[in-house]
């Protein structure tokens, strides 16, 4: 079992990675996960990388809190970099938008298109990492930081994200 959940795992990443994802909700057109752009980040001596995401197609309310952490999860601990990725912040991207250009320059405008950007604890890749800091985005803005047992009750409950997009 654990091997199967590895394979299917790694089958993911690389589908995202390639920008092949495509997942068919109720009445919409399929979403495509796909690679924006990347930010380099220091935190107490600790460089890492914190890669921006795109979610294609986004539909409000088609995700819960625990289809994106699987999704980033998979993501950080498969991704080949210099230096480890830590965190990601998916964007969402309607199918007749487009997107400021995906640099820190842009920051500002893209903050209105973000819905979770997700950091896992640890420095090393499949080592017991859990989701650690959490920030949830509506209408660009970000909610008041839940604390851990949020973060764990929104990762457990099948609660579909309302980022006031529509």
């Amino acid at each position: 079992m654990i091997a199967m959940t590895k394979i299917i795992n790694i089958l993911l990443v690389g589908i995202i990675l390639t920008g092949n994802y495509s997942c068919v909700r109720n009445d919409t057109s399929p979403n495509k996960i796909v690679y924006y752009y990347r930010e380099e980040r220091n935190t107490n001596e600790y460089k890492s990388y914190h890669d921006y995401l795109v979610i294609e197609n986004y539909i409000n309310k088609s995700f819960t809190y625990k289809d994106l952490a699987r999704i980033a999860t998979t993501y950080i601990d498969t991704v080949k970099t210099k230096v480890p990725v830590s965190g990601v912040t998916f964007v969402r991207k309607y199918s007749n938008e487009k997107l400021p250009p995906g640099n820190w320059d842009s920051f500002q405008e893209q903050k209105k298109y973000f819905i979770v950007s997700i950091r896992l604890s640890g420095k090393e890749p499949n080592k017991d990492r859990n989701v650690e800091f959490m920030t949830v985005w509506k209408n660009g803005t970000p909610l008041p930081f839940p604390e851990n047992n949020q973060i764990d009750s929104l990762l457990r409950d099948s609660i579909l994200i309302d980022a006031n997009l529509d």
